[in-house]
């Protein structure tokens, strides 16, 4: 393999090419090099995947425990819920409040305010707490009282 010097850029395709040689040990095998070089999609995807693995991974733990933490302190508040909370309901409630919560937020955050200093930035709290009390609130609590009906 031959030496680059700093100013030579490397081609992602031809990293990831050599990397899935080592990899190959069938003829069928040998094509996937060739699919890396050929299609950027695929060389991108490819380069990305540490990063598609650690979302899958923060997903998979962080969604249960929001579920979780979202039940917890309905229960303290007197909202009615079922005795049984598996896993599969808490991941549930989670991905609800995900789902309703981040795109909210997000648009608050975009949401341009011409005022002087900090009120922009309190305007901006204030209206991701009433997104949560008067958007995301009530699904929560829609989907915990579906799971103590059925």
């Amino acid at each position: 393999m031959a030496t680059h010097d700093s100013s030579q850029a490397l081609d992602p395709a031809d990293y990831i090419a050599h990397h899935l040689q080592n990899f190959s040990t069938s003829s069928s095998a040998s094509a996937a090099p060739d699919v890396a070089r050929s299609s950027p999609a695929w060389s991108t995807v490819i380069a990305a995947m540490p990063a598609i693995v650690a979302l899958a991974i923060y997903l998979l733990v962080s969604l249960p425990i929001a579920g979780y933490m979202v039940r917890s302190g309905l229960a303290a508040h007197g909202f009615a819920g079922s005795e049984r909370f598996g896993f599969w309901r808490a991941v549930s409630l989670g991905l609800t409040t995900y789902l309703w919560s981040v795109p909210g937020s997000l648009a608050i955050a975009d949401v341009g305010i011409s005022l002087p200093g900090h009120a922009a930035d309190a305007l901006r709290a204030i209206l991701v707490v009433v997104w949560g009390m008067y958007i995301v609130l009530p699904r929560q609590v829609k989907r915990v009282e579906r799971f103590a009906a059925g």
